[in-house]
């Protein structure tokens, strides 16, 4: 289990960094677990991982929650953040109408990193501005008033990140007055829309809405937009708010003494050029002011002057003083210098006598190491002698220990070869009862072979005394009975080819979930249909070939069954190049899916009337007999209407079993909308009986009437949590009592307490008639 769980981490985790969702969704519609992988430094689970990869990965989060619930979408990572954060921040709307579908609005509220929601990280996706306009338009525009951890509302993150379409949007539901909000450092839109570096368009627009005033609004740094665009924006957009503006807005300084060519060298992209701009400002600015400045700059003269010779007196004042400083720290430092030495030559007098009481120290420690070394010795030879017996008693016990273990081993090799000879006498006896019961087994499937050949061969002749007594005796009429001889279909050939049409192509006449349908010709000189299916070579061999054995024998079931609404099978056979063919009688009609297409409108109460009752008796026939025979998949495209007016149920869920043995999401996607509550178990195994037969038959009267299945609205991976949890969708208006509760029926979700067909071929819908089961 843990090294599945490994294996299933590294290839999530491969997917992930390649960014590709073919090899993820299957790793997700088998994941037991949302668990964390640590991907380029980012440490949370898959969920969120997939919600920063590019929009067509939503299946993949699809298939995560249909197969662990929704709460993969609310988990939080180290950041506080949710997947529906990550995917505001990044996708577009279609991934949040699936967490709205899944979990409600309230995970839009949820906050995250610095108090964000998802109205804040949708204001800040640099992809497109749908996420926004979806939320809006779901959550109202209370939304846009709700503020972080910095007080910033999404307008202000809009005007930072994405372009004017956004602030054209706020000002048709808000108005003007929303862009002048400021946050808790003082800053409107005008300031966050003058660090976007994407574009300048935004500034312009608010500049055109509120005047160029706005651009002279300070925050908390006294920083105006001004700043802030040369900090972050181009040339162009300088040049804008000195067209705007007067000169001397370029002359702003904020609170720390920062002027515009300070926020100007701070743009690492069009710094320079911005620099260029102000110094031709300044130069316009000085030609126009080069008369009162020279005045200024003569009584500037003067009184530099007068300062620098206040200045040279002060100096000379200052050297005086520090000349007497200097001279007192000099004697102060003779003094201390004194006073070092003798506290110098103290020290050196206790070291000495210091150095000779460790020196005595010494020599005492020494001997008495010395006789320590002496005892240690004495101590070990003893040691060692006592080891050395030690090992000559070992040695003596590990020989005995071998001489037994040698005996031992000689026993239990004896037994061994006992047992394995008595294993292969009964692996033989088993061997040979398998031979005995495959014997067996061919005998009665010969047996039964011969027997439907009997049956086949007596219809023939019935039919043929049939055909003979309704025709005169005439020699026209004996040619007649001897082409209707003909006509009983044979399904013992042995060779066939398909049919081509006129521009060389095969002659299809459908195409399924599962396979395509072709007409093609026998060695028995017969026109039949075949059912192509090419089966997935993957996964388990074993399992495939088990399913597609089980398969042959419903075949050979089927091909039992006579009755006037229900398709005759003729054989099945699979091919080297991994294809299962499966023969029936052709039908010279189209499926009801076929005909509501072509005619471009549903069927009509008494179409619909007709067709159930036929459909009743052919599913009142099959689950009548013994053992119970399913048709699994009734839905319009697998019921044929002949050109006669005759109902034919087809295909019978075959080769559904196949890829659902080996893990297809085939074996689901198309009929999903029409499987029964109870085939949704928790234990992943489906389980056909009647009764959900009955379910799709009353889906298949929905389909009839509306032209579309019911719930087809919803994603495959949603119909389950939806049939489960709610009723099902009514009829459409203008239908009689009696089909609407004939519907109601069909689609009860107790299958204990839903109707069967014999109760179905009773109910008041239907007409009365003798049902020849």
């Amino acid at each position: 289990m843990a090294y599945q769980i490994s294996m299933q981490k590294s290839l999530a985790a491969a997917a992930i960094r390649a960014k590709d969702s073919r090899r993820l969704l299957p790793i997700c519609q088998e994941m037991k677990s949302n668990f964390i992988l640590t991907i380029d430094r980012f440490e949370q689970s898959v969920a969120h991982h997939i919600a920063c990869l590019p929009k067509n990965c939503l299946c993949c989060l699809e298939a995560l929650t249909s197969r662990l619930g929704p709460d993969c979408l609310t988990c939080l990572n180290k950041l506080n953040n949710t997947p529906v954060h990550l995917a505001a921040l990044y996708q577009d709307e279609s991934w949040m109408r699936f967490a709205h579908q899944l979990v409600g609005s309230d995970c839009f509220y949820q906050t995250g990193n610095n108090g964000r929601n998802a109205f804040h990280n949708a204001a800040l996706n640099e992809v497109t501005n749908s996420v926004l306009k979806w939320l809006v338009e779901q959550c109202g525009v209370d939304c846009l008033s709700v503020r972080d951890q910095f007080g910033n509302t999404p307008i202000h993150l809009a005007a930072l990140k994405q372009d004017e379409d956004s602030l054209h949007l706020f000002q048709t539901i808000l108005g003007c007055d929303c862009f002048s909000q400021s946050n808790s450092s003082n800053q409107n839109a005008v300031h966050f829309a003058a660090m976007n570096v994407r574009q300048s368009s935004s500034l312009k627009m608010l500049v055109s809405l509120l005047g160029s005033s706005c651009l002279l609004t300070k925050d908390s740094n006294d920083a105006t937009p001004v700043h802030l665009a040369a900090q972050y924006q181009d040339v162009d957009s300088l040049r804008f708010i000195f067209n705007s503006l007067d000169c001397s807005a370029f002359n702003l300084v904020d609170v720390s003494g920062k002027t515009l060519a300070d926020y100007a060298q701070e743009n690492t992209l069009h710094g320079e050029q911005i620099l260029q701009l102000i110094v031709e400002i300044k130069e316009t600015q000085s030609e126009q002011q080069s008369e009162p400045i020279q005045e200024m700059a003569c009584l500037q003269m003067q009184k530099q002057t007068e300062q620098q010779q206040q200045e040279e007196q002060q100096q000379e004042k200052q050297e005086e003083q520090q000349e007497q400083k200097q001279d007192e720290q000099q004697e102060q430092k003779q003094e201390e210098q004194q006073e070092q030495k003798q506290e110098e030559q103290q020290e050196q007098k206790q070291e000495e006598q210091q150095e000779q009481k460790q020196e005595e120290q010494q020599e005492q420690k020494q001997e008495e190491q010395q006789e320590q070394k002496q005892e240690e010795q004495q101590e070990q030879e003893q040691k060692q002698q006592e080891q050395q017996q030690e090992q000559k008693q070992d040695e003596q016990q590990e020989q005995k220990q071998e001489e037994q273990q040698e005996q031992k081993q000689e026993e239990q090799q004896e037994q061994k070869q006992e047992e394995q000879q008595e294993q292969e006498q009964k692996q033989e006896e088993q061997q040979e009862q398998k031979q005995e019961e495959q014997q067996e087994q061919e005998q009665k499937q010969q047996e039964q072979q011969q027997e439907q050949k009997q049956e086949e061969q007596q219809e023939q002749k019935q039919e043929e005394q049939q055909y003979e007594a309704k025709e005169d005796r005439s020699p026209a009429s004996n040619r007649n009975s001897l082409v209707r001889r003909k006509l009983p279909l044979d399904p013992d050939f042995t060779n066939w080819d398909f049919l081509y049409d006129d521009e060389g192509n095969k002659q299809q006449i459908g195409e399924g979930g599962f396979g395509q349908v072709f007409k093609v010709f026998t060695d028995k000189r017969q026109t039949v249909a075949v059912k192509i299916v090419q089966l997935e070579i993957v996964g388990n061999l074993k399992l495939l070939d088990q399913a597609v054995e089980q398969e042959n024998a419903e075949i050979a079931v089927l091909r039992s069954i006579r009755h006037p609404n229900i398709l005759k099978f003729l054989k099945s056979q699979r091919t080297r190049n991994h294809k299962l063919c499966i023969f029936t009688e052709l039908i010279a009609g189209h499926s009801l899916t076929d005909l509501m297409r072509r005619q471009r409108k549903p069927f009509d109460e008494c179409a619909i009337r007709d067709f159930s009752m036929q459909i009743c008796i052919a599913l009142n026939y099959l689950h009548s007999r013994n053992p119970v025979t399913l048709h699994r998949d009734i839905k319009c495209s697998n019921i044929m209407l002949s050109n006669k007016g005759i109902i034919k149920l087809i295909d019978f869920g075959l080769a559904k079993e196949i890829f659902h043995s080996i893990g297809s999401t085939k074996s689901l996607s198309g009929t999903v909308n029409f499987m029964a509550p109870e085939l949704f178990n928790e234990e992943g195994k489906t389980v056909y009986s009647p009764k959900s037969d009955v379910w799709a038959f009353g889906c298949t009267i929905y389909e009839m009437l509306t032209m579309e299945p019911p719930n087809s609205e919803l994603g495959w991976q949603q119909v389950g949590f939806r049939i489960q949890k709610n009723p099902m969708p009514d009829l459409p208006n203008g239908v009689s009592d009696s089909l609407r509760d004939f519907y109601r029926r069909c689609v009860v979700r107790n299958p204990k307490s839903r109707a069967d067909t014999d109760e179905l071929l009773e109910h008041m819908f239907l007409p009365k008639v003798d049902c020849q089961r």
